[in-house]
């Protein structure tokens, strides 16, 4: 589901007024929202790949609940998404580069994938919390040990 994030969000690069940020939404395995950057493109500075992913599902879902949902995210989201998701009750959210990396992170990211067949075997680190669960550092060459199972929300 990650490698979906990555190749919406490297795609973004040739649709004009997009930045290359994306995110996905899955329910049962299922994608059922995608968002791309399009803050430009809309003159909305809320347009981020994880806001328009949460429209998108909510439209496709008939619901503003989206607790039994994941989020895939190209990158850390920011507070505004964050905040977002939390208002929407995410049961998880996974993303696969932060703040810092965020500008060399989609041409690695597309690289790290295409060489591991599509697969993302590598992780950094987990939090757990009563928010969504947060997995970092996914498919990025230079870090990383063994990729971790995902781990339920706590109840």
């Amino acid at each position: 589901m990650l490698l979906r994030a990555i190749k919406i969000s490297a795609g973004a690069r040739d649709i004009p007024g997009t930045e290359p940020f994306g995110a996905i939404i899955v329910k049962a395995g299922k994608i059922v929202g995608e968002g791309i950057n399009r803050s430009v493109m809309n003159h909305v500075t809320t347009s981020h790949g994880e806001t328009e992913a949460i429209r998108d599902a909510c439209r496709n879902l008939r619901t503003v609940d989206l607790r039994r949902c994941a989020l895939y995210s190209s990158c850390e989201p920011f507070a505004l998404c964050v905040a977002a998701m939390n208002i929407a009750g995410f049961a998880a959210l996974y993303y696969t580069a932060d703040m810092d990396q965020a500008g060399t992170a989609i041409a690695e990211l597309s690289e790290a994938a295409q060489s591991q067949n599509g697969s993302c075997p590598q992780s950094s680190s987990w939090t757990q919390s009563p928010r969504p669960s947060c997995m970092t550092g996914l498919a990025l060459p230079a870090r990383g040990s063994d990729h971790a199972p995902a781990r339920p929300r706590p109840q």
